[in-house]
């Protein structure tokens, strides 16, 4: 028969040891959590310039199944950027797999961003993409990689009828970039998403209103008995806002130097008899409505 006092001694032990047991678990869990936060988690700006260097790799090796693959991982990480649809559209073109399916939503605005990266490099202004670094894919304008495409677009060019989709993508990534909108006009893209989402734009961009403003020069010559008071240069401006086919206006505009001619004159404020005088300034306030004749 155990004794009170082995009896508790035994009981202290287990609750010890049960104690012991779950704080070391907690403790192992907290660590566990720890790792977790602070693992590494692939970087966009890392990830876009590997895989740009390794696109151009895999090219220039004839590694046209990797290059896909090397696509595929790229837009799952960091999205359908431009320089990831850029590489799609001229690998297709290179392996002769182009079709209107490559055009996806979203295309126009591709279009938009290849030619605002086209504009830092022809105004040298690359400090620009410091502050917009993702809305250029992590990928810096004139370098290895735009160098490469620009490169591959110029000899593909050369593969294709003129009139044909595939040239037209081939002369915008080659050396002319502003030409593309030329071709959608045209009916080159057909009914292709790219068509659609321009003439979407056009139309969006037609209804919004327009401020305008303008300056305005001319010679003020009188008539029958003003003609005394000569010829004046009449200098002004215009500003108003045109919404569709109708215009708004506010016009002012001034005439000056003396009169070559004297003539006689009343003081509105003193409402004396008229002075003879040969100043001369005058001026025009009005507010006018136009509305265009033809509208495209």
């Amino acid at each position: 028969m155990r004794r009170p006092g082995s009896f508790l001694m035994f009981f202290t032990s287990t609750i010890a040891f049960t104690c012991f047991t779950t704080f070391n678990l907690i403790g192992q869990e907290q660590h566990d959590f720890d790792r977790l936060m602070i693992k590494r988690q692939a970087d966009c700006s890392e990830v876009s310039y590997n895989c740009g260097m390794e696109f151009i790799r895999l090219l220039e090796e004839n590694k046209s199944d990797s290059v896909k693959l090397l696509l595929r991982y790229w837009e799952d990480k960091c999205g359908m950027r431009e320089p990831v649809y850029r590489a799609k559209i001229l690998l297709a073109l290179l392996q002769n797999e182009y079709d209107d399916s490559l055009l996806t939503e979203g295309s126009l605005n591709n279009i938009f961003n290849y030619q605002n990266r086209m504009d830092i490099i022809k105004n040298s202004t690359h400090y620009t993409y410091d502050n917009y670094k993702s809305y250029f894919g992590y990928i810096p304008p004139g370098q290895e990689f735009d160098r490469f495409t620009q490169d591959l677009a110029k000899s593909l060019k050369k593969r294709f009828n003129p009139e044909t989709k595939e040239y037209a993508l081939a002369d915008f990534y080659g050396e002319n970039s502003e030409k593309i909108f030329e071709k959608i006009q045209n009916s080159t893209f057909g009914e292709s998403v790219l068509a659609k989402e321009y003439e979407s734009a056009v139309k969006k961009f037609a209804k919004m209103p327009e401020l305008h403003f303008s300056w305005i020069t001319g010679v003020w010559i009188p008539t029958g008995k003003l003609s005394k008071l000569g010829v004046h240069p009449d200098i002004g401006y215009q500003a108003g806002i045109k919404h569709k086919k109708m215009n708004y206006d506010l016009t002012m505009t001034f005439k000056f130097l003396n009169s070559p001619n004297e003539y006689y004159a009343r003081r509105v404020s003193t409402g004396t008899s008229p002075e003879l005088t040969n100043h001369f300034f005058g001026g025009h306030i009005g507010f006018d409505v136009g509305r265009d004749m033809y509208y495209r």
